[in-house]
């Protein structure tokens, strides 16, 4: 009795491994027993582990739950569940030593499912003056292709493209004055900063409006003002990334000329006074008076200042003053005295040998005692 009971006991444990129940919601079309335990969800899912890898394709023939969150792949014996995000978690089939009697199903690594994919280009059609995201009425998104999750960036986040700014470049020397006849070299050279532009190509130098072939001119007798600047040629510059980390080639700086400031060489005439023994005196005695660079200015205010009373005898100098501005009254020591001045022309040759008529004044009178105060207007 012992023996039977042992062997009614065994018979029923292989029934009860053999013939596990198919539960109603299985689809009755699969026919595959475990496709069939797969889609009633009779089977044993443990915890996940592993890491993503490429989704198997699904072809005809595997087994699909009623919501399409589980797959069967016959090819692997592997078990697909979809477990949201895009992620799938791999179950393959593991032998156990009762595997006469059931196969155990363990998680093996989490697959990663290809997103679904946008089939057409789709045209925004809005208001005036309304976008959606990048686009405005009337553009087409090219989405043909994209993830859902590409196109809801695409009309979320704005593009505000990257800022260009264009080179600038500057001349050197700076605008310099030289008395009038000087001889005049000017060596030219460009300072150039690149910005988002490219880097120099080419450098042309003007002068006076001339194109020139060199970087320098000479004047050999300045009596007028010379102008100069310099056209600089650059390549294009590079495209920036913009807000959403592309490239964006929008205002990006082309090839291209800029021209840099323009500078001078300018003319000067000084201006001499002081106290002199003759009332028409040669150049060279002019030469040897108090002078500045204020040439072409008439007016000039004086104080303390002394002749040379022991000259001519005793008598003293004449105060005489020459400029290229012009002068209509004297003041000395705060009395009007234009009637004891002569205010006339005069030609005078400068330093440089350079000849030109200036305003003459002079005291009709040899002056022999300080002077407080003169102011010529």
């Amino acid at each position: 009795m012992k023996k039977i009971l042992t062997s009614v006991g065994a018979l029923l444990l292989f029934i009860t491994l053999t013939a596990q129940p198919v539960r109603e919601t299985s689809p009755t079309s699969i026919t595959n027993l475990i496709q069939r335990l797969m889609a009633g969800k009779n089977f044993y899912l443990p915890v996940v582990s592993s890491a993503p890898t490429t989704r198997p394709s699904l072809t005809a023939g595997k087994g699909v739950d009623s919501i399409g969150a589980m797959v069967y792949n016959s090819g692997d014996t592997s078990v697909y569940v979809y477990a949201g995000m895009d992620q799938w978690h791999r179950y393959p089939a593991v032998k156990w030593l009762l595997s006469i009697f059931y196969t155990k199903y363990q998680v093996d690594s989490i697959i990663v499912a290809e997103a679904p994919r946008i089939t057409h280009d789709v045209t925004v059609y809005l208001g005036n003056n309304k976008t959606v995201g990048r686009y405005t009425n009337g553009q087409t998104i090219p989405s043909t292709g994209w993830s859902i999750t590409q196109f809801v960036d695409s009309i979320s986040q704005e593009v505000v493209h990257p800022t260009y700014a264009s080179p600038t470049a500057s001349i050197n020397p700076g605008t310099a004055y030289y008395e009038r006849g000087s001889q005049v070299t000017t060596v030219m050279s460009v300072a150039y900063t690149q910005n988002d532009g490219g880097q120099v190509s080419g450098i042309t130098y003007y002068a006076n409006g001339s194109q020139l072939g060199i970087n320098s001119f000479t004047v050999t007798s300045l009596t007028s003002t010379q102008s100069y600047y310099a056209a600089v040629q650059y390549t294009q510059g590079a495209c920036k990334l913009n807000n959403l980390s592309q490239t964006d080639c929008t205002g990006q700086i082309l090839a291209g000329t800029i021209n840099t400031n323009t500078n001078y060489v300018i003319p000067f005439d000084k201006r001499y006074w002081g106290f002199l023994d003759v009332n028409n005196p040669t150049s060279a005695q002019i030469l040897t008076l108090t002078q500045d660079n204020n040439g072409s200015t008439g007016t000039i205010t004086l104080t303390n200042i002394t002749p040379n009373a022991t000259s001519n005898g005793g008598n003293g100098q004449y105060f005489e003053y020459f400029t290229k501005g012009s002068v209509s009254s004297v003041t000395v020591n705060n009395l009007p005295s234009t009637r004891a001045f002569t205010i006339t022309t005069y030609s005078v040759t400068n330093a440089q040998g350079f000849t030109s008529t200036y305003t003459y004044v002079r005291s009709n009178n040899l002056l022999n005692q300080p002077i407080s105060s003169i102011v010529i207007q």
